[in-house]
């Protein structure tokens, strides 16, 4: 049997595959990673393979002696790592950059939880088409992750520990895809990093705001806290209004008690161009309030409706460019042009 995978020796294998290429003298990195797949487990092997495919799509002149290496491990014990070099020969052999770039260097840019939860309602619900990887959201650049004792240690604990985190834009794609009037809207594009103040907390209602970007719409998703207890909101709503852009629709929160956040969303329809995206919308609080007893939380039968004017949202062309990691962005350029 296989002994455990260390951390340092996956992370100096994959940190190799990525910074060796740029170095002065690659070839001398290329010994040290063939020398995990002789050495190492199974699941250091597979790294190793896709470090060394790496070496041969960026440096040209290295490629002969790296196709050489991938040959010999074809004939690994293990089938990811047979898998995976007699994918990677393949892409080399063929001499595309292009695919080069997008099968080996660029890798797969889609959220792995998006891509779950696609495939999950695509099985489900079995249509004609084919299924479109192009639909599912994009994730962002993972972070860089260099080799050493500290970064082991705690790589051990996480693994002993944590279970696989969702990043906030995921679990508001989770969310969204739960509520029936957002269900048709597609994959989530992006969020919002942070929520947007539109007031501050020490007024009377304190009221937030995610934004989230769909292929044709614009989902507005406040957050509104009631800061008085003596009353009792009801049919809380946002309204908007900018230029260019159509209100299609409101999701109302119910019911909004002291101190306790409640959700109403706004939903809105994208300019057909992209230049008219840029806008700043006036926001007004709308709710039902019936005034109550601070001591008990007993609401009077009868309300009356009112408004609290919010602070003006300001919508740029970012809600429309998300984040792509890119291992060679010289390749990436050279594709483009």
């Amino acid at each position: 049997s296989e002994s455990t995978p260390t951390p340092s020796s996956g992370i100096n294998a994959e940190y190799g595959g990525r910074e060796g290429p740029k170095t002065p003298t690659p070839a001398k990195f290329i010994r040290y990673i063939y020398n995990r797949v002789i050495l190492e487990n199974s699941t250091v092997r597979a790294a190793a393979v896709t470090s060394l495919a790496k070496f041969g799509a960026v440096c040209p002149n290295l490629r002969p002696s790296v196709l050489v290496l991938l040959r010999r491990c074809l004939h690994d014990t293990h089938d990811e790592v047979r898998d995976r070099a007699t994918f990677y020969l393949s892409v080399l052999e063929s001499g595309d950059s292009g695919l080069m770039n997008q099968y080996i260097l660029d890798t797969l840019q889609s959220s792995i939880v998006g891509l779950q939860s696609l495939l999950v309602h695509y099985i489900e619900n079995p249509v004609a088409e084919p299924f479109n990887l192009n639909k599912v959201p994009i994730t962002t650049a993972p972070a860089e992750v260099t080799p050493n004792s500290k970064t082991d240690e705690m790589m051990t604990e996480t693994r002993k520990t944590a279970a696989p985190t969702k990043s906030r834009q995921e679990e508001a794609a989770e969310r969204l895809a739960q509520i029936p009037e957002f269900a048709q809207l597609g994959p989530l594009f992006k969020s919002t990093a942070k929520p947007i103040e539109l007031s501050e907390s020490e007024t009377e209602y304190y009221v937030q705001c995610d934004v989230h970007t769909f292929n044709r719409h614009l989902l507005l998703q406040f957050q509104v806290t009631n800061t008085l207890n003596d009353q009792q909101l009801e049919n809380v709503t946002v309204e908007v209004e900018g230029e260019n852009y159509t209100v299609l629709g409101y999701v109302p929160c119910p019911l909004l008690v002291f101190n306790a956040p409640g959700t109403c969303y706004t939903l809105l329809q994208l300019p057909d161009d992209p230049a008219d995206v840029a806008s700043t919308f006036t926001c007004n609080l709308k709710f039902l309030v019936k005034d109550c007893d601070p001591s008990t939380g007993e609401a009077d039968p009868v309300g009356y409706e009112d408004e609290y004017v919010l602070e003006d949202l300001d919508i740029g062309l970012n809600v429309l460019i998300q984040r792509v990691f890119k291992t060679n962005f010289v390749a990436s350029w050279e594709e483009m042009g």
